[in-house]
């Protein structure tokens, strides 16, 4: 720690964000004039990420994704874009809120059968 309590520039260097770009694909990110600590954000699969590297030409591996609280990573074990219905959800109670396909087709067979 320096005489103001902060640690110093040499143990940690600093770090700015200077702009923040938006883009519409990988290749486009990959593709900007982007320093350390810029953000880009990216349209084609709605992810934000900063530039951790000043290397040139960029890859992948120079950027690191932004999880925000709040943020999906799964549903259910399912990632990416999530869809899911009754049979991805499992009855964990005796009044059985939910029915899966399966279950709703015998029933509509026993029901056809009386």
């Amino acid at each position: 720690m320096d005489a103001n309590g902060k640690i110093s520039n040499d143990v940690i260097p600093p770090l700015a964000i200077g702009q923040t770009f938006v883009v519409s694909s990988e290749a486009a990110m990959l593709a900007l004039d982007a320093q350390r600590g810029d953000i880009c954000v990216r349209t084609d699969i709605s992810k934000t990420y900063i530039k951790l590297n000043d290397t040139v030409p960029s890859t992948m591996s120079d950027w690191q994704v932004f999880y925000t609280s709040g943020e999906v990573i799964s549903v259910n074990g399912k990632t990416g874009a999530v869809t899911i219905d009754a049979d991805d959800i499992s009855d964990l109670s005796t009044t059985n809120k939910f029915v899966t396909a399966a279950e709703k087709t015998t029933w509509n067979n026993k029901q056809n059968a009386i």
